[in-house]
């Protein structure tokens, strides 16, 4: 069976866009890699490319939370989403949980 990262075709070492203001350490907009995939919706990712005991600081992230860095793409044309998508809130923020909202303009 495979994993949610296999099912979207990530992989270990693969570069990644932050979406979302995590702590103190990652903001949106950080580069991370994917450093193992635990086979679960929340994989750990690294904040290097290379991987370095004392120098790497590793987190666990949901998937949704992250987008595959591709070359001449902004994180949502990555993910597949266009203006005009909507979309169901998964968790409070500047929104409420369940409100339907719309992809209005593509900032990058």
């Amino acid at each position: 069976m495979q994993s949610p990262c296999q099912k979207l075709g990530y992989t270990e070492g693969q570069k990644f866009t932050l979406l979302t203001n995590e702590d103190y350490n990652l903001s949106a907009g950080d580069i991370v890699y994917l450093h193992y995939d635990d086979k679960t919706n929340c994989p750990e990712f690294r904040d290097t490319e290379e991987y370095d005991e004392d120098d790497t600081t590793t987190e666990y992230f949901n998937l949704h939370k992250v987008a595959p860095v591709i070359e001449g793409k902004t994180p949502a044309e990555a993910l597949g989403y266009k203006e005009g998508d909507l979309f169901i809130v998964r968790e409070n923020c500047e929104f409420e949980e369940g409100e339907i909202v719309e992809l209005i303009h593509d900032d990058g």
